[in-house]
């Protein structure tokens, strides 16, 4: 491969300019994705030039979808030009690999219009191209991708050398519809496959093979959102040379039906292909027919004179092929109806080879100047365009380093109209760059809504045209019949405004005027007060219709349309757009649930400490329930708990029922335990006749008492008794209950002397009436004296009676009823008791 010079480009902005002025391909908002170039045959440096008109421009570059790139942010001068170094970021920009969606397209925005191409400067001096960006006009929404048809990519390069289709999306959630004319990375041919992209995503369209048999031309691409696309072959193998060939396309709305193509300076003949948008396209080359073709059928002129005029029944896209020597470089071919600008600014960057390819209305060649010299650009310069029946004229011209200084901006302008300009760039041994710098697009004016319609029903909106191309005067006619440039006092409606300048070039454009729908709310209760006496109500209030932005105003003070943690209340919303078209009052009540209905049973609040009552709660719908605090109790949820009281105190309880909403009620009792309420007190027995004792306690009113005698029997109330059926030691316990259920015990135990009945008493039947102390009575048991009645009689063997006794405190001591100390002997006696008698017998003995 021959060793190659690189030299570098840099379109800049024109100073000064006519009133009708149409400049370079200028616009404030570029999209570019980068061609993915073989590094093995050289694809660095690469840079962005931009450059301004009369203004200063702020520009920012960034990659929507890439936030890891840095913004670049630069600031132009008027009539100043800048190159953005990007290699840096190559990796961020090459799009590569193909059939995947990646992050790398380029955005370009300035406040001010500026020109702009992406160029691959390569340090091995062998596969430059420049890629001239078109602004808006690049953008569209259906694309038929034009590809020569005679040369293949390189081979033998790794990575490898090839033909690629690249697209950027502009906008979220771009469907793209690719239908390949031949099988691409991933793909068939011929078989339609959609790939969604977001703002700044990037997709590469990439040939299988190096081999132009498998061309990309004629490759439809459809999308629902505008995109960009770029086109590029890689290192074509012409001749011995190899070189990148590539440029930024237009949407098929942007082509047209007349082209000049002006010849280069290949060693052989320029390539022209002619690709048709539609289907049964007839196409002419100066006059003469060159048949009839499909859409995205590619048809190749070989160009060997310096200029072809072209014409078609239909749009067609034109792709040049030209250069220096072997060396090659493309650039998409700009139509010539109302089309072009009236100056061209360019910057020289090294001594290879620079020329200018110049076609416009033969009446304007008298009007060039470069650099403000018109000896540089003569009339004589011109040819005319065969087949244009001399109404065009072009020219090829070559220009030294004195005419065009290395590094200066150099200005093309016409004074007298509009004109096509390209350059072509290097040299037969290091490689060529080619591309057109002059507007491709019918920009003749733009239609703008100067005042919109206020508020629905009302005429007060208003059109106004802004004409920034073509040719004054300028002739406007408006549907309504209204022939200035602004019309007012219209209702909503579709209006259509045809513009023709003085040189006959018109268009026409529709516009829309609407008006904005009624003011309304979407109004709703989104949610109802939860509980009762809640503060969770929440209204809304979505304004629709008017012109926004609303002023809402609640009558709580809130003033957004969401209007939360309410209480249950009246409420109004007063609702105004922005043009206070209309006022919307609306009102609402927000309804307090009912309070949770739960009954509490409970078996006995009052207790004795140590006892224990049944809790019950109970209602009508299903709640649960919760107990608290947990003291005492048997658990802490379910509709039934025990409480055991263990301890003197009150103690106060929550009952807390809650619904299926999660709504609650709190209800408070409390719970008393306590001791016996009475005085503390001995049993007081009373030992009664013959076994029968008497019992009694202190008690208070509303006690109750309770007997255990100890002999298996039983008795109840403050005082009773009993009779005890034998002698002993008895254990007596009186149980006594309060009115609150408390309750003490008393126990005392007794030595119970006699027992039921006259014959169980033990009594002596021998006495000693000596007064040693020893037997010296008859000994009766001290419970007699509690019998009442008593009587003991002693009789002699005679049956007389000589002791009568009826006082238990006398006791027969052998003495008579006389005093006399009776004689010893057996004596008789008759125990009288209640009624009761028992008989004995008592012997004295002295």
């Amino acid at each position: 491969m021959p060793q190659r010079l690189t030299c570098l480009l840099c379109v800049l902005s024109a100073c000064f300019f006519s009133f009708y002025t149409a400049s370079a391909q200028n616009d404030t908002l570029f999209w570019f994705v980068a061609p993915e170039v073989t590094s093995a045959h050289g694809d660095s440096p690469v840079l962005l030039r931009l450059a301004t008109e009369t203004a200063g421009a702020g520009v920012v570059i960034d990659q929507p979808a890439n936030p890891a790139f840095m913004p670049v942010n630069v600031l132009l001068g008027p009539n100043g030009s800048q190159s953005v170094d990007l290699t840096a970021s190559l990796a961020s920009l090459e799009n590569a690999p193909a059939n995947t969606v990646l992050n790398k397209g380029l955005r370009i925005r300035s406040n001010a219009k500026i020109s702009a191409y992406y160029e691959v400067n390569t340090t091995c001096n062998c596969n430059p191209e420049i890629f001239a960006l078109k602004g808006r006009n690049a953008l569209g929404t259906q694309f038929i991708v034009p590809f020569q048809t005679a040369w293949n990519s390189g081979a033998g390069y790794t990575p490898g050398a090839y033909s690629t289709i690249d697209i950027v999306a502009t906008e979220n959630n771009t469907s793209i519809t690719i239908t390949p004319t031949n099988a691409v990375v991933g793909h068939p041919a011929g078989v339609p496959y959609t790939i969604v992209l977001q703002q700044g995503e990037t997709y590469s369209v990439q040939q299988t093979g190096n081999l132009v048999t498998g061309t990309l031309g004629g490759t439809l691409i459809t999308s629902d959102k505008k995109i960009a696309v770029t086109i590029k072959d890689d290192s074509l193998s012409f001749q011995g040379c190899a070189d990148l060939a590539g440029d930024q396309i237009v949407p098929v709305n942007i082509v047209g039906k007349e082209y000049i193509v002006v010849k280069g300076t290949l060693n052989v003949t320029d390539k022209v292909y002619i690709m048709p948008v539609q289907n049964n396209t007839t196409i002419s080359v100066g006059g003469v027919s060159q048949g009839t073709f499909a859409q995205g059928q590619v048809f190749e002129y070989n160009l060997t004179t310096p200029s072809i005029y072209i014409q078609s029944s239909a749009p067609v896209y034109v792709l040049h092929y030209t250069g220096y020597g072997c060396e090659i470089g493309s650039a998409l071919v700009p139509p010539i109806t109302c089309t072009g600008s009236n100056s061209v600014c360019v910057v020289r960057s090294t001594i290879e080879n620079f020329s200018i390819t110049l076609f416009t209305k033969t009446v304007n060649v008298g009007g060039f100047t470069l650099n403000g010299n018109a000896a540089l650009i003569p009339a004589a310069a011109f040819s005319v365009v065969p087949g244009t029946g001399g109404l065009y004229s072009q020219a090829l011209i070559t220009f030294s380093t004195a005419d065009v200084i290395v590094g200066a901006s150099t200005v093309v302008r016409n004074s007298l109209g509009f004109f096509h300009m390209g350059i072509i760039n290097g040299g037969a041994s290091s490689g060529c760059r080619y591309g057109y710098f002059s507007d491709f697009g019918q920009q003749f004016y733009g239609t703008q809504i100067a005042q919109s319609i206020t508020c629905n029903g009302v005429s007060d909106g208003e059109l106004s045209l802004n004409i920034f191309g073509g040719i004054p005067p300028y002739n406007i006619l408006w549907s309504t019949g209204d022939t200035t440039q602004t019309v007012s006092g219209l209702p909503a409606g579709n209006y259509q405004v045809v513009v023709t300048d003085a040189i006959g070039c018109a268009d026409s454009q529709q516009v829309t005027l609407q008006e904005p729908p009624q003011l309304d709310f979407y109004w709703s209760v989104s949610n109802p007060v939860t509980c009762h006496n809640g503060s969770d109500g929440l209204l809304t209030a979505m304004p629709d219709g008017g012109v926004p932005p609303y002023t809402l105003q609640w009558s709580n003070g809130v003033t957004s349309p969401l209007n939360p943690n309410l209480s249950p209340g009246h409420y109004q919303v007063t609702l105004t757009d922005s043009n206070h078209c209309d006022t919307l009052v609306l009102d609402t009540l927000l309804l307090n649930p009912p309070p949770l209905q739960t009954s509490l049973s409970i078996d006995d609040s009052v207790l004795c400490v140590g006892q224990q009552t049944q809790l019950t709660a109970s209602s009508a719908d299903p709640y649960t329930f919760g107990w608290a605090p947990a003291f005492n109790l048997s658990g802490t949820s379910g509709s039934q708990v025990t409480a055991f009281m263990d301890q003197d105190t009150t103690v106060q309880y929550m009952l807390i029922s809650t619904d299926s909403k999660g709504c609650t009620d709190t209800m408070y009792f409390s719970l008393s335990a306590g001791y016996f309420s009475g005085s503390p007190g001995p049993l007081l027995p009373e030992e009664g006749c013959l076994g029968e004792y008497g019992f009694s306690v202190p008690e208070q009113a509303g006690d109750s008492v309770s007997w255990d005698f100890g002999d298996g029997s039983s008795g109840t109330g403050p005082v009773v008794s009993h009779t005890y059926a034998a002698p002993g030691a008895y254990t007596v316990t009186a149980l006594i209950t309060d009115m609150n259920g408390c309750d003490t015990s008393y126990t005392q135990t007794i030595q119970v002397t006699g027992g039921e009945g006259i014959e169980q008493l033990a009594l002596a039947n021998i006495i000693t009436p000596n007064g040693d102390g020893l037997n010296d009575h008859f000994e009766l048991p001290s419970s007699i004296q509690h019998c009442g009645a008593f009587q003991l009689l002693v009789y002699n063997r005679w049956g007389q009676v000589v002791q009568r006794i009826s006082d238990t405190a006398v006791l027969f001591d052998g003495h008579g009823s006389n005093g006399e100390l009776l004689s010893q002997g057996v004596y008789f006696y008759v125990l009288e008791i209640r009624g009761k008698q028992r008989n004995g017998t008592i012997t004295i003995m002295h």
